[in-house]
């Protein structure tokens, strides 16, 4: 229970990324990455051959409602609040840049793990909630009409505390063979946290996987319950 202990200090220490390397202004210049972030939305809109791999993920649909971008061979991620406030950001290398970095996903020096959800008004208003540990898969969760989020930094970055305020039903929806960090999350949220495992068939291994199937059969109505 140590990486969902709250007082765990990586839940709050901020993570040193390589600046050399990093596309993003540093983490407490807000205005630089609003900008920058501003800059790779309008970037990614406008070129078609640059949405290819958002189009391959199946989430195109989330193109404008979370804002995605691309800058220098990332798909870039911002992470708001329910009043819009810009909190951080994340980034996802495309698909040729994935094959020669050691970690396909990045976040702008000096930000701590932060709460990602890709859409307040739903996270608010749905009757249940569900957490991912992949912002790709919130994201995809939510364009199939459920409330999501994720960690930032992975799934040992999850703080229950971040919940707190969520008084419904919390499924914890693993990737294939995170099963054991959902039980322990669930564990941590008490009375409303509960496990949803996915049955993932040979060439699954997580909800995104499960859209782009969907979306390869012109499924795009939400079903309840998941």
């Amino acid at each position: 229970m140590a990486a969902l202990n709250p007082a765990d200090p990586r839940l709050t220490k901020p993570i040193a990324r390589a600046k050399s390397r990093n596309i993003f202004p540093l983490w407490e210049n807000k205005a630089a990455l609003e900008s920058m972030l501003a800059n790779a939305h309008t970037r990614l809109v406008q070129s078609e051959s640059l949405r290819a791999w958002v189009k391959r993920r199946g989430i195109e649909q989330m193109l404008i409602r979370a804002e995605l971008g691309w800058c220098r061979n990332w798909f870039t991620i911002p992470f708001r609040d329910r009043d819009g406030q810009l909190l951080g950001a994340a980034a996802r290398a495309g698909t040729e840049l994935s094959k020669r970095v050691p970690n396909k996903m990045t976040t702008p020096c000096g930000q701590p793990p932060l709460l990602y959800v890709p859409d307040w008004v739903l996270w608010v208003t749905a009757p249940d909630v569900y957490i991912t540990f992949g912002l790709i898969d919130a994201i995809s969760l939510v364009q199939l009409g459920y409330a999501a989020a994720s960690p930032s930094a992975g799934q040992n970055s999850t703080n229950p505390r971040w919940l707190d305020d969520v008084q419904k039903p919390i499924y914890v929806v693993p990737d294939k063979g995170e099963l054991s960090a959902a039980i322990k999350l669930a564990t941590a949220l008490g009375y409303r946290g509960r496990v949803l495992e996915l049955e993932y068939p040979e060439g699954l291994k997580d909800p995104n996987d499960y859209l782009q199937v969907l979306s390869l059969i012109h499924i795009s109505e939400p079903t309840r319950p998941l």
